[in-house]
């Protein structure tokens, strides 16, 4: 799966605030913690029905201001990889931050539970979240939201019949 959004800040300030691993559970909800040890990284994720899982990670790839690729190490309960890349925005100095996210090792496939921990909505809400944190110093939630459990604050989508031809305006 792969994603994108684009924050408003240099690309060289978005890769240091997300290169800085502690910081990841300010906007991964589900983490509990991330710990850095030399070249490997301890995580620790709550589970949607309870519970924690943890699992041990090292960076492959890592090009300052431009991209950092992981994978989780043999042995790992979750195995996964991923890559994140930082462009920097047409016009003004906005990134671009893409998620590429892989779950399962090459040749087999991930469990219905382990999709679902990682679900697609989930890349993308953290995105949103890293997005909110870096623009404004936080994760911003709606008070009329439309959903029933937290999620990072974003419009209600607009169909064809909410606006009106004459008026251009929502009803």
């Amino acid at each position: 799966m792969s994603y994108a959004v684009t924050i408003n800040k240099p690309p060289q300030e978005v890769y240091a605030f997300y290169r800085t691993l502690e910081h990841h559970p300010l906007f991964m909800s589900h983490l509990e913690s991330v710990t850095e040890h030399g070249d490997t990284s301890h995580w620790i994720s709550r589970l949607p029905t309870g519970g924690t899982v943890e699992w041990d990670a090292r960076i492959t790839e890592d090009r300052p201001g431009k991209l950092i690729a992981w994978q989780t190490l043999p042995g790992s309960p979750i195995p996964l990889r991923g890559r994140i890349t930082f462009t920097r925005a047409p016009a003004r100095d906005m990134t671009e931050v893409r998620a590429d996210v892989q779950l399962g090792s090459t040749g087999e496939r991930p469990s219905e539970a382990l999709a679902k921990l990682f679900a697609t909505q989930r890349v993308r809400s953290d995105l949103l979240r890293l997005k909110q944190v870096l623009e404004t110093g936080e994760v911003l939630y709606s008070d009329a939201s439309l959903h029933p459990f937290p999620h990072p604050a974003r419009p209600a989508l607009i169909t064809p019949t909410s606006l009106t031809a004459e008026e251009g305006v929502i009803r």
